[in-house]
């Protein structure tokens, strides 16, 4: 046996779904906006800004290099630190 739906019940939309038919309080609206604003303040606490050292060696062109560089340095530096002490001295080889 074949059904043949015609019009919205066989294509609903938007008019017909029910979906328009709810209306938020303002009170929802209001406690909504609060969490919000609670949200961006709590942000806030958490996030903090790097300090600037001015008397740290500038080895790197850019931020992504600067973080290449502190993965290397923690991975290899301690096989490099003699070649680097040798570079600075100008005895290298």
């Amino acid at each position: 046996m074949f059904f043949f739906f015609r019009g919205d019940l066989a294509f609903p939309t938007a008019d017909t779904i029910g979906l328009t038919d709810r209306k938020d309080t303002p009170e929802a609206v209001e406690r909504l906006a609060k969490q919000i604003i609670e949200q961006g303040v709590k942000r806030k606490a958490y996030s903090r800004r790097r300090p600037f050292d001015a008397d740290a060696d500038i080895d790197y062109i850019n931020e992504r290099n600067k973080r290449y560089n502190e993965l290397l340095d923690r991975h290899y530096g301690k096989y490099t630190a003699e070649i680097k002490q040798n570079l600075e001295r100008g005895t290298a080889i």
